[in-house]
């Protein structure tokens, strides 16, 4: 088998294909991170959107199971939405 075959070609990072595959590594976790910081903002917004009826039902003396039963919503959300109050 000649010398220059793919079996034989040594990977030693500087191949195009292998400088291709990092490029996007790091533009997947870049992108990665992005959606997760907008994901914050938006969760942000729905916790402050679900805290002052969390706070209007939690008044009431409704368990927190009730409250996001009543609000169609997580057990989770309910306890983060009153812990955003507290912020």
């Amino acid at each position: 088998m000649p010398r220059n075959s793919s079996i034989f070609e040594k990977n030693d990072g500087n191949s195009i294909k292998t400088r291709l595959k990092k490029v996007a590594r790091v533009e997947k976790t870049i992108t990665n991170a992005l959606k997760s910081k907008s994901a914050i903002i938006n969760l942000d917004l729905l916790y402050q959107k679900y805290s002052e009826k969390v706070k209007e039902l939690s008044v009431l003396g409704m368990s927190l199971r009730a409250i996001g039963k009543s609000l169609k919503v997580s057990k989770r959300m309910v306890t983060k939405a009153l812990e955003f109050q507290k912020m």
